[in-house]
């Protein structure tokens, strides 16, 4: 699932997983931000709605390492100077790969956490 927040727009984009739009919006609604919050599915970050909505403050991404990799550079270019990256959902081989991916579009890593070789990262774009 791959989140994006700009100030109180929030995205949810994982098109392999449609149930997960409608979760998402029930948990806002639970978690009582439902009304600052616009959760939408998108195929990528072509889609009209992140055009729209500008540069992102926050992402955070659990998916896998390719996939990861492959959205550098279109993720890159929505991120407002300052924004932080979470992502997750690599093995902790796969992170070297995925640093040096994001590293090379401007984000410098903060955090490698490792939990039973699982890596999560916090990234933070430079500028």
């Amino acid at each position: 699932m791959l989140e994006l927040l700009h100030g109180f727009l929030g995205k949810v984009r994982d098109p392999l997983d449609p149930p997960s739009v409608r979760v998402a919006a029930e948990n806002c609604r639970l978690n009582e931000v439902g009304n600052q919050v616009r959760v939408i599915r998108a195929t990528g970050f072509a889609a009209p709605d992140f055009t729209r909505a500008g540069r992102f403050d926050l992402v955070l991404a659990n998916i896998l390492a390719n996939p990861l990799r492959h959205l550098a550079s279109p993720m890159a270019r929505h991120l407002a100077p300052g924004a932080r990256v979470i992502l997750s959902g690599l093995l902790t081989h796969q992170a070297p790969a995925v640093i040096a991916a994001y590293r090379a579009r401007g984000l410098v890593p903060l955090r490698h956490l490792r939990i039973e070789g699982w890596s999560s990262l916090l990234l933070r774009k430079v500028g």
